[in-house]
């Protein structure tokens, strides 16, 4: 039976779904970190996890400057942007078109949940407020 996971090239990509992928992503990654780091204005805010990227900047049509940039910081990493996965949206079409799985949701409430709750890794007040009160709110301050 032929695997439902799409295939890469050998010699391209990470391994999806393996336990080290992120450490995998760390490493392979550590140098585009860096040149984002260095290149990109300080307004630019960037969180990635694993391959997984994320830029939030002031407007739209800021969004392709950036997407250019960081097209040709990957290239010099000797890597290159899936152009189906790359994409520019605002946070409200971003959050209408990300659904929330109900089955993740529950188990988030009785695995992270305590764990956040204790304080461990809870981000200050006003920010968990905010997060609280409205995702939308949250995601587009």
């Amino acid at each position: 039976m032929k695997s439902p996971l799409r295939q890469t090239a050998s010699g391209t990509g990470l391994p999806q779904g393996h336990i080290a992928s992120g450490f995998w992503a760390d490493i392979y990654l550590a140098r585009l970190d860096s040149l984002i780091a260095q290149e990109f204005p300080r307004d630019v805010v960037f969180l990635r996890y694993a391959d997984d990227m994320f830029f939030g900047i002031d407007t739209v049509a800021n969004g392709e400057t950036i997407r250019r940039m960081l097209g040709k910081l990957v290239a010099q990493t000797g890597l290159s942007l899936s152009q189906e996965k790359t994409v520019v949206q605002n946070s409200d079409r971003y959050l209408n078109d990300t659904e929330l799985d109900e089955e993740l949701e529950k188990l988030a409430k009785q695995r992270f949940e305590p764990v956040v709750n204790d304080h461990i890794f809870r981000p200050s007040f006003p920010y968990w407020q905010l997060y609280d009160s409205s995702r939308h709110t949250f995601v587009g301050a």
